[in-house]
């Protein structure tokens, strides 16, 4: 979700930064506000265009739109050929401003984009030089505008938040009793476990959403909930990361397919920019932003693994719920490359070349 706005704020962006009416219209489709409150580090700007390296960092807010699901850092080199996006885990424990330590989206949850902001400085040295916000709302229009979206999934996922009753998959129902403190649904029959008896723990009458290893085709509703599922995956939220990188190329692919680099084409999806996307470029102009990264099409976005899809626990005392995770040895590396990323060696691009399976390749 967060990284299709790279798809229409930089991927698609060649083509119209050759019509200046067609930037016009994109330039104010896209709300821009001082997510960061001055925070973070303004990107220097040569000409039209910024200069060296630099990172956005990006949120994607869940339903209550105060919080967040997903974290990425889009770490961007100084030859503007790449976008390297770098997932975060939400459960990550950090050392938090001013003292203590949580998991890392509670410094967003409690404190916006700028606590999060300070939080990724203080404990990774990473400046942020822009911020985007993307909501769930905008994210489902965005795949109506494109007609739903082909993916091949690569593991059957049970939804724990769509269901359906009469066999009718509009009529939407809750499928399962969920347990307010673990958000883990809870079988009626306690010799039962959702993660192996998923279909046998639904509500009566209710049929729990199935997107079934294999090919499938996503409407906006469906697309929303496989992308928020990790309940019951293999390495949950790291399988819902995957989940999301693959979502995100399948949607460019389509976008690109039906001409979306072409500004008469892309008109028809302007109009769903403003109630998705929200940008801040911390005083550089969007059409500099814009023009800056007019060279990068899908396959320039590159999604990253951090601890390359594998749960690492966090070592010391736990939190409420003890699920607090840590980065490993090689994250805290890719991390590191990221900050010190300044000059055209593209550190980030070196690391792959020893580490190609953190790299999504689908």
């Amino acid at each position: 979700m967060i990284g299709f706005g790279s798809l229409v704020m930089v991927a698609s962006i060649g083509a119209f930064v050759l019509f200046q009416a067609g930037l016009y219209e994109l330039n104010h489709s896209v709300t821009q506000s001082d997510l960061l409150q001055g925070s973070g580090t303004k990107a220097q700007v040569s000409g039209d265009e910024v200069k060296g390296a630099f990172n956005i960092l990006m949120v994607g807010l869940d339903a209550s739109k105060v919080r967040t699901d997903s974290i990425i850092i889009a770490h961007v080199p100084a030859s503007h050929q790449s976008v390297y996006l770098i997932s975060l885990p939400r459960d990550t424990r950090v050392n938090l401003p001013g003292g203590g330590s949580s998991k890392i989206n509670s410094a967003f949850d409690n404190g916006g984009f700028k606590r999060l902001q300070q939080t990724i400085s203080l404990n990774y040295g990473i400046s942020v030089n822009a911020a985007m916000s993307i909501d769930f709302d905008g994210f489902k229009d965005i795949v109506d505008k494109v007609g739903g979206v082909d993916l091949n999934v690569d593991e059957t996922t049970y939804s724990i938040h769509h269901g359906y009753k009469n066999n009718d998959k509009s009529d939407h129902a809750a499928p399962y009793k969920i347990n307010p403190q673990s958000g883990v649904p809870i079988c009626s029959n306690p010799h039962l476990t959702f993660d192996k008896n998923p279909d046998q723990c639904t509500l009566p009458g209710v049929k729990e959403m199935v997107y079934p290893k294999g090919p499938y085709h996503f409407d906006s509703y469906d697309a929303l909930d496989f992308v928020r599922s990790r309940d019951g995956l293999v390495g949950t939220d790291y399988a819902r990361q995957r989940h999301q990188q693959q979502f995100l190329k399948a949607l460019m692919k389509k976008a690109y397919s039906q001409g979306l680099s072409n500004p008469v084409k892309l008109v028809s999806l302007i109009s769903s920019l403003k109630k998705a996307f929200t940008f801040d470029g911390l005083g550089v102009s969007l059409d500099d932003w814009l023009f800056t990264l007019k060279s990068v099409g899908p396959s320039s976005l590159i999604t990253i693994k951090t601890n390359d899809g594998q749960y690492v626990a966090a070592t010391g005392p736990p939190d409420g719920d003890g699920a607090e995770q840590a980065l490993n040895v090689d994250s805290q590396l890719l991390l590191k490359d990221v900050r010190d990323d300044k000059g055209s060696e593209d550190l980030v691009g070196t690391f792959l070349q020893s580490h190609t399976d953190w790299a999504s390749t689908s």
